[in-house]
């Protein structure tokens, strides 16, 4: 059975990569697990940050039906999911996040140009299809619970195992399974690129729970300066604050 993603091997690549490493010969670096590090090498965590902190709460979806949701639920836990270096994407309301804004101007591509004529494009020309993010999102589900019906003994991908599910996305991603009315790789990657942000973007916007992303990186989030520690010799660490506690801090006086 396929290991579920290392944490740190996956920020790093997110960091690289922000959209997946499509058509790699080798398999996902995302769905791969890491060798462990050395006490050396080790990245330390400056707040500690446990699965146990955040258990799922229940989400009122503006977009997804049920069966969508149960889609995305599933395949965001299994491209980010909790171990034992901090909470998944499923337990951050990520997709909360994804679902917010397919309801918003993201989703109905008010900042894509929609108009054809419409060919197929090299992959360094980007996004060529006449289909807004949320019917990306609405087409590409269906496909590939379609695909699952059909491979699968009749069942979605929700209802899949984990090494199936694995198997499924890591098919997606490769072009290996071909979706009825999209490119599979562009709808995983429209999948993966948004499931990274909003595991790590400000919780304003629904997702990135209690700031947990950031307190497991040692991210300080929306503090405004840091002139107090300036000359400080030893190492700053301050917890992090989000955008909607940064604007409910007294703003300082500034010299005209």
């Amino acid at each position: 059975m396929p290991k579920k993603v290392s944490r740190r091997l996956f920020v790093k690549y997110a960091g690289l990569t922000g959209a997946g490493l499509a058509g790699a010969a080798t398999a996902p670096a995302h769905l791969v697990a890491q060798p462990p590090q050395s006490a050396a090498t080790a990245t330390p965590k400056l707040l500690e940050v446990t699965v146990a902190q955040f258990p799922l709460q229940p989400a009122n979806y503006t977009f997804f039906t049920k069966s969508e949701a149960a889609f995305i639920e599933a395949a965001i836990d299994q491209l980010i999911p909790k171990d034992s270096v901090g909470p998944g994407a499923l337990e951050l309301n990520v997709a909360v996040y994804i679902d917010r804004q397919l309801a918003s101007s993201f989703g109905n591509g008010e900042y894509l140009y929609l108009e054809g004529p419409f060919q197929q494009g090299t992959p360094q020309q980007g996004y060529q299809l006449p289909l807004r993010p949320r019917e990306v999102y609405r087409i590409g589900i269906a496909d590939v619970d379609h695909y699952c019906r059909a491979s699968f003994g009749e069942k979605v991908f929700g209802q899949l195992g984990t090494s199936d599910q694995i198997k499924v996305l890591t098919g997606l991603e490769k072009g290996e399974i071909t979706l009825a009315n999209l490119p599979a790789p562009l709808f995983f990657g429209m999948l993966l690129q948004n499931t990274i942000e909003g595991y790590f973007a400000d919780p304003i916007y629904g997702g990135n729970r209690d700031m947990a992303s950031w307190k497991m990186l040692g991210f300080p989030g929306a503090h405004a300066d840091f002139r107090d520690e300036v000359g400080k010799s030893e190492r700053v660490v301050r917890a992090p604050i989000d955008l909607a506690q940064a604007m409910q801090q007294p703003q300082r006086a500034t010299r005209g």
